[in-house]
């Protein structure tokens, strides 16, 4: 459930700012609102098919129907923990969907995968907070927006599952309300954002999967 939660967030997002549904960003902070809760390392790792530091290539909009709803990445991995025989290159990955990731980049990235638009749709239809959005559109309408021309099926991430590796440091945003082990050494909790040393948390995350 921690993965459909941060996939409802972004996909309300999606549809509140490209219009589909004419629905207002309070449904996407209405989720943020109620939805989080901290987190571990090891609960990220487990509910993730593929965790890796991965290089931005390319970044690719993806429209539906002339409407924007979604980018297509590809990666070169660096350092991968955790991988899925889905991915048949190991060492380069396609994904979506969010925008914000910067070309040349890298990121430790907790990535999902979906092999149908319809699993999603049914996440949605059960959850009082998305069922107001979902009622404003047609299934068909949805489920071409959520598969996007592609996207779905594949990998997926969102937002506050790419964190930022910064010459020595990873930067992992406050939404996360991250459980940081005591094996991994932080070296700044500023304005809330973790800053945690890349070498040891590389470490911790090759220990856990194992």
């Amino acid at each position: 459930m921690l993965w459909l939660a941060h996939w409802r967030r972004g996909i309300l997002r999606n549809i509140a700012l490209h219009g589909l549904l004419g629905v207002v960003l309070v449904f996407a902070a209405n989720a943020y609102a109620n939805g989080l809760a901290p987190v571990t390392l090891n609960e990220l790792v487990t509910n993730a098919d593929v965790v890796a530091s991965l290089k931005i290539l390319s970044a690719e909009q993806h429209q539906v129907e002339g409407k924007k709803c979604g980018v297509v990445y590809e990666a070169s991995a660096d350092n991968i923990y955790k991988s899925s025989p889905e991915n048949a290159s190991p060492n380069k990955i396609k994904f979506g969907r969010d925008e914000g990731l910067e070309v040349g980049k890298t990121y430790l990235i907790f990535l999902k995968k979906y092999n149908d638009p319809d699993e999603i749709y049914r996440a949605y239809a059960t959850d009082p907070i998305s069922e107001q959005a979902l009622a404003r559109a047609s299934k068909p309408e949805l489920l071409n927006l959520i598969g996007c021309n592609g996207i779905v099926p594949g990998f997926l991430y969102y937002t506050t599952l790419a964190w930022p590796i910064d010459g020595l440091d990873v930067i992992v945003p406050p939404e996360v309300l991250l459980k940081v082990p005591p094996e991994v050494h932080m070296d700044d909790h500023s304005g809330s954002m973790y800053f945690l040393r890349y070498d040891s948390l590389s470490h911790y995350l090759s220990n856990i999967t194992k």
